[in-house]
């Protein structure tokens, strides 16, 4: 059963089920705290409650840590990676996992596309999807928002060359 108490101006929903974590959050009005209490207590009844209070306290750079010492070692390609990894933390990583909105994923990629090139900007995108889907897989944070990478538009990268070799660049390709 929800607990609802006043506190100064804010009204707290307190939360305690056996077998679940507590649930506790302050809000400014009564009816939206009751409105609040229904809901979780509606989830938890149902089995659908997933706790995202690991995921709003939770910096990016605290995931990045933990992505670099136990799941970068055992990737092809993690010097490449390394450095994308450090631009994230640098750029994005005081943000809490809650925080972290396809907003705030779209002003990084904007940012990034006026100091390189499109085909970096995707590939930076996907070491962050990569991070914050081997949070979800193997380390069981429940994203309240899912991947925010996945909900933005990804920069196109430019068609590749089409040439063909002349006839006289083929021969001097076959005598060397």
């Amino acid at each position: 059963m929800a607990n609802i108490l006043k506190r100064g101006s804010r009204y707290r929903v307190l939360i305690r089920k056996k077998g679940y974590p507590v649930i506790c959050k302050s809000f400014s009005g009564r009816t939206s705290a009751e409105t609040y209490a229904k809901e979780m207590e509606s989830q938890i009844e149902r089995g659908a409650f997933k706790d995202h209070s690991p995921a709003e306290t939770t910096p990016l750079s605290e995931l990045i840590v933990r992505y670099r010492e136990q799941i970068l070692p055992s990737m092809k390609g993690k010097e490449q990676t390394v450095p994308r990894l450090n631009l994230l933390e640098s750029e994005l990583g005081n943000y809490t996992l809650t925080e972290l909105t396809p907003l705030i994923v779209s002003r990084f990629r904007d940012q990034r596309l006026r100091v390189v090139k499109p085909a970096t900007v995707r590939r930076d995108l996907g070491v962050l999807s990569s991070l914050l889907t081997a949070e979800e897989k193997e380390f069981g944070f429940y994203l309240p928002d899912g991947n925010a990478v996945r909900k933005i538009r990804v920069p196109v990268e430019p068609p590749g060359r089409d040439r063909r070799l002349e006839s006289h660049e083929l021969d001097l390709h076959l005598l060397s």
